[in-house]
C-alpha cells in the first residue's frame, strides 16, 4: 500500500469541516427541481436567519415573520439538513395544527430527507403518537434521533 492509498483511505473517514446551515446549504444541498445547487440569490434575506438557526450555542429562538411563499420552508429544510449532517439530535417543529404539520412532512420534509440526507428507511418514517393525544407525529432520523411534528392545537 503506497502513501497515496493510505492518505485516501484516511480521508474517506475524515469528518466534513464544521460550518453553519447557510454555508452547508450552499455547498451540499442539491435542488432536483432546478438541477442546480442551492443558492440564496433568490432570497438573500433568509441567509441570516438560516445562519442563526444553526448557532445553537448563542441562539434560543428564531422567529421569521414574512409573507407566504417567500422561502420560509427552504430555510427550515436547510437547517434540517444541517442537523442531519452535524448535530443529529431530537428536534421538534410546532405547527398551528397537526394536519398542516403532517401535510408539510409528507410533501416536503420526507422527500427532502430521502433525496438530500439519504434517510429512506420505511421503519424510520413512522406515525407514532406515544400518548395518544393526536398532536404528535415522529420521523426517525437515525442514530436514535427523531424529528417530532407537533401542534399547538389538538
Amino acid at each position: 500500500m503506497s502513501f497515496d492509498d493510505r492518505y485516501y483511505t484516511l480521508s474517506v473517514f475524515r469528518q466534513k469541516p464544521m460550518m453553519n446551515a447557510a454555508d452547508w446549504a450552499c455547498k451540499y444541498r442539491y435542488m432536483p427541481s432546478t438541477s442546480t445547487m442551492f443558492s440564496f440569490d433568490m432570497s438573500p434575506y433568509f441567509e441570516e436567519p438560516t445562519r442563526y438557526m444553526s448557532d445553537i450555542a448563542e441562539t434560543a429562538c428564531v422567529i421569521i415573520k414574512c409573507v407566504s411563499q417567500a422561502g420560509k420552508t427552504e430555510a427550515l429544510l436547510n437547517v434540517l439538513g444541517w442537523i442531519c449532517e452535524y448535530d443529529r439530535a431530537n428536534t421538534m417543529l410546532v405547527f398551528d395544527t397537526l394536519k398542516s404539520g403532517i401535510k408539510l412532512c409528507r410533501n416536503r420534509i420526507r422527500p427532502y430527507l430521502r433525496d438530500t440526507c439519504g434517510i429512506n428507511n420505511p421503519n424510520n418514517a413512522r406515525n407514532k403518537d406515544p400518548d395518544k393525544s393526536n398532536s404528535v407525529f415522529d420521523i426517525g432520523l437515525g442514530r436514535g434521533a427523531n424529528l417530532t411534528i407537533a401542534s399547538s392545537k389538538s
